[in-house]
């Protein structure tokens, strides 16, 4: 299924969607974590993960030191939460799925980078890019095991993830066996190999299985754990059948994972590293404002004409982000930059 070319991950959810609809839920919040405005409510920022750490320094005019108040209030979340206290793994069996990607808060990752800089003589740049890298590649963890689910759902024709994540993971939470593993996970990754006492420690200080990763450190007990995890998504059993199948997709590259920074409040954007998400009904009500209505709609295209009779073509995809060359033509038709539109909507 997933070899042959490289993969087009989007066609593998459409096509997943059109196979085995009942696979797909609906959902308002997620269960078992603390309780965030909704994406509506939030600045979302597209995250343009780089193949080396350098341009990364950057976000450093967006990472400033937290008040003592508010370190101690997210050092509180994390031991009672975990990782979901910083970053969290959006499913694409979740509904409306082109929301789908791991989501990183901002205040989470300034909480990253002033412990580890409490805990490693690190310059704030270097500090930056562990932080990303940390709550990346433990969120990575759950987007595996998803891939995984939905090799074995188009195998068997019938949903597994979400019969998984209700008997195993929400049931059990926080002493679920997918959180030890994505924390074991993130300590396999040679580019954090200075960074592993700092992070023991760290996992030490979270919730219930969190902090069990310690029982698959070596591989033969990581490999024993992936296993069970398998027989869990395939069979809703511990059988401890040799399916040891977690691993993303052949030929995709992981770092093409949506990837999100969340905030309470505008951020400034970052060039090529982080950008404003805008929703289409945003830039509707933004045009609206600027004089243009809706003259009509077929199908992904959305038509605005204003009294001068200037018209406006938008291609609008249910809740995806407008695409950049979007924006890109409203901005050249309405006669403004980009700094203008941000400040409009």
């Amino acid at each position: 299924m997933y070899k042959g070319c490289d993969v087009n991950l989007e066609h593998i959810i459409r096509s997943l969607y059109e196979a085995i609809p009942e696979a797909f839920t609906k959902v308002k919040e997620f269960p078992k974590r603390p309780k965030y405005l909704s994406l509506d409510e939030l600045e979302v920022y597209k995250l343009e993960l780089p193949v080396h750490d350098k341009p990364l320094w950057r976000l450093s005019k967006i990472v400033k030191p937290l008040s003592e108040k508010d370190y101690e209030k997210i050092d509180k979340r994390v031991r009672e939460y975990g990782m979901e206290a910083l970053a969290w793994y959006r499913p694409f069996h979740y509904l409306p799925k082109e929301l789908w990607g791991i989501y990183i808060t901002l205040d989470g990752l300034k909480y990253l980078v002033q412990k580890l800089r409490h805990s490693i003589r690190l310059s704030v740049a270097t500090a930056i890019w562990y932080a990303v890298e940390i709550l990346w590649q433990h969120e990575l963890f759950h987007f595996i095991v998803e891939v995984f689910s939905t090799r074995v759902e188009f195998i068997t024709r019938e949903p597994k993830y979400l019969p998984y994540l209700r008997q195993f993971y929400e049931a059990t939470w926080p002493n679920c066996l997918e959180e030890a593993l994505a924390n074991r996970h993130v300590l396999r990754r040679r580019n954090l190999n200075k960074a592993k006492r700092f992070l023991y420690a760290f996992f030490d200080q979270q919730p219930g299985w969190y902090r069990e990763y310690r029982r698959f450190l070596t591989p033969d007990k990581f490999r024993e754990g992936r296993i069970e995890l398998c027989n869990q998504i395939v069979f809703s059993s511990h059988l401890h059948l040799p399916i040891n199948e977690l691993r993303p997709p052949a030929r995709f590259n992981v770092r093409n994972i949506p990837t999100f920074i969340v905030a309470e409040w505008r951020l400034p954007e970052v060039s090529n590293i982080l950008s404003l998400i805008v929703k289409p009904q945003r830039l509707i009500r933004f045009l609206k404002r600027r004089g243009f209505e809706v003259v009509r709609q077929r199908g992904s295209h959305v038509v605005l004409k204003n009294a001068d009779g200037k018209t406006l073509v938008l291609s609008i995809h249910g809740d995806r982000e407008v695409h950049p060359k979007t924006l890109k033509d409203v901005q050249a038709a309405i006669g403004i930059s980009r700094d203008e539109l941000l400040k409009g909507l």
